[in-house]
C-alpha cells in the first residue's frame, strides 16, 4: 500500500487562500438569479436615462443636451460598477489575508452522491462560456461545490476538480473542512489520498 501524503492545518490554510482566490463555479440556479437583478438594474437606468433627457428635450429641444444627459447618466453607471468591483477586490483580498484555520472546522464525512452541471453562461452580448461544475454531497447533505485546482502546495498530488470528481464513490471517507461563519465546505480530502495530523 502507498504512504499516504501528510495533510497538516498549513496545508489545509494554502488550500483555503487557494480556494478564495480561485472560487469553484456557481451554480445555474444562482448564475440566473443573478441575471434578473443585473436586467432590472439596466431596465432602471435606462428609465432614468429617459426620465433626465425627455425634459431636457421638451425645454430646449436640442438633441445635443439630451445626448449629453444620456452620456452623464452612462458615466455615473460605470463609475458606480468600477467602485464596486474595487471594493469586492478589496474585501476578498482582506479575507484572503485573514485565513486562519480555527475559523474552520475539521470533520470526517461520508459521501453520499457525486454531482456535476454543464451549463452555458452569457459573458457580454457576444460572448458565452461553458461553465463545468462538479461536485460532492455527503450524508448530512452538505456539498462541496469543487475549485477548479486543488492542492496545490503537494507536488505529486496537484488535483483538477474533474478528477476529483473522478475519483470519488459513494461511502468513501473524506475530512471535510467548514467554514464556521457560514457552514459551507471549503475544502476536503480522502483519507485514502491524505492523512489528517492536527
Amino acid at each position: 500500500m502507498s504512504k499516504k501524503q501528510i495533510l497538516t492545518n498549513v496545508e489545509i490554510e494554502k488550500d483555503i487562500v487557494n480556494a478564495l482566490k480561485n472560487p469553484p463555479g456557481q451554480s445555474e440556479d444562482s448564475y440566473q438569479k443573478l441575471q434578473t437583478p443585473k436586467f432590472i438594474i439596466i431596465c432602471v437606468l435606462i428609465a432614468i436615462d429617459i426620465a433626465l433627457a425627455f425634459p431636457i428635450f421638451l425645454l430646449w429641444k436640442t438633441p445635443t443636451l439630451v445626448l449629453f444627459s444620456l452620456l452623464i447618466s452612462l458615466i455615473v453607471f460605470f463609475i458606480s460598477w468600477g467602485v464596486f468591483s474595487i471594493f469586492c477586490r478589496i474585501r476578498r483580498r482582506c479575507q484572503i489575508k485573514r485565513v486562519s484555520i480555527s475559523d474552520y472546522d475539521i470533520t470526517t464525512e461520508v459521501v453520499h452522491s457525486i454531482f456535476e452541471e454543464h451549463y452555458t453562461a452569457r459573458r457580454g452580448r457576444y460572448y458565452t462560456a461553458q461553465i463545468d461544475n462538479y461536485g460532492i454531497r455527503f450524508e448530512n447533505q452538505k456539498e462541496w461545490r469543487i475549485p477548479p485546482r486543488n492542492y496545490l502546495w503537494s507536488e505529486f498530488l496537484r488535483m483538477y476538480d474533474s478528477q476529483i470528481y473522478a475519483a470519488t464513490h459513494r461511502e468513501d471517507t473524506v475530512v471535510v473542512v467548514t467554514d464556521k461563519r457560514t457552514g459551507e465546505i471549503v475544502m476536503a480530502y480522502h483519507t485514502d489520498i491524505f492523512e489528517y495530523v492536527n
